[in-house]
């Protein structure tokens, strides 16, 4: 499972959108936990994943470079959060059409997460 968590902690609305979910990565424009994103610069997360002396991080790295691979498939899901309510952008067909045409990724799910002290 691939998790990208989104949020704030000012007191702005957090809004959810292709803009949030999409990033440039050697050029290109993709979309935050396709394979493609994961693939392209996974040294940036990996490497600390193996370098931990967490045994659960380092099993999470093991799977993960299974994913990066090419080999496993693999769920995703992305939280929202902040201290004013989140919502979803009017442009999330942008988003979601990359992650649902991904025959790598099983199911993709996006959650609000309330505030602490809401």
């Amino acid at each position: 499972m691939v998790i990208e968590v989104k949020g704030n902690v000012d007191a702005g609305r957090e809004v959810i959108n292709k803009s949030r979910m999409q990033s440039e990565v050697r050029g290109e424009t993709l979309t935050e936990n396709t394979f493609d994103w994961l693939e392209q610069d996974n040294k940036r997360y990996l490497t600390t994943m193996r370098n931990t002396n967490d045994p659960k991080i380092q099993r999470a790295a093991t799977l993960l470079e299974g994913v990066v691979k090419g080999s496993d498939q693999y769920e995703t899901i992305v939280f929202g959060s902040g201290k004013q309510p989140s919502y979803w952008g009017g442009d999330m067909k942008d988003v979601l059409d990359p992650l649902l045409s991904d025959s790598r990724i099983t199911s993709v799910e996006f959650t609000k997460l309330p505030w602490p002290d809401q």
